[in-house]
């Protein structure tokens, strides 16, 4: 499971580069309850 939320995470971060319009990222929970946010290809703890 842990490796199917690095890839999903990794494709998140992939897709908010080429994101052209004003968004403020993507904001989700991890497995391990850590909540992060995707942002401009980058990965940020919440």
């Amino acid at each position: 499971m842990l490796i199917g939320e690095d890839l999903a995470i990794s494709m998140l971060r992939d897709y908010s580069r080429t994101y052209n319009e004003q968004f403020d990222g993507f904001m989700l929970t991890k497995f391990d309850g850590k909540k992060v946010k995707v942002v401009k290809g980058e990965v940020v703890s919440v």
